[in-house]
């Protein structure tokens, strides 16, 4: 069954997820914190059985990282949090992340930048691995 909707809609979206058990977030990044919506709504439902939150990146409570990157696990540690409080079962997925992200994110090779950001003093050495899998 699929259902169209909001998730501003809040008594739609109790609606439907009474009618499952298990909720699996895909939302992406600069919609992390829309899930509280979801969290909110669920704790309402009163029926899940398990929550796994759109956070498939770094073990969040573990890391740290510079301050673009850090925003990003403050806010998956508010859904973490709030998930926690609502007292909905729940499974985190930490799968880490790839270089190619962060190189992109970071350094932005597709575009011509005048500056440059440089964090720390400069001297920190680094290596980058990308890994491909084809099935």
């Amino acid at each position: 069954k699929r259902v169209q909707g909001e998730l501003d809609d809040h008594e739609k979206l109790v609606s439907v997820l009474r009618e499952v058990d298990v909720v699996i977030s895909a939302l992406a990044v600069p919609q992390h914190l829309e899930q509280l919506k979801i969290i909110t709504a669920m704790k309402e439902a009163g029926n899940i059985k398990r929550f796994v939150p759109s956070e498939f990146g770094n073990e969040v409570d573990r890391v740290s990282g510079l301050p673009p990157f850090q925003a990003l696990l403050d806010n998956k540690k508010k859904i973490r949090r709030a998930t926690e409080a609502a007292g909905i079962p729940y499974t985190y997925v930490s799968a880490n992340s790839f270089d190619a992200y962060f190189v992109d994110f970071l350094l932005h090779p597709d575009e011509m930048l005048h500056q440059v950001t440089i964090y720390g003093n400069g001297q920190a050495k680094g290596k980058l691995l990308s890994i491909f899998i084809y099935l």
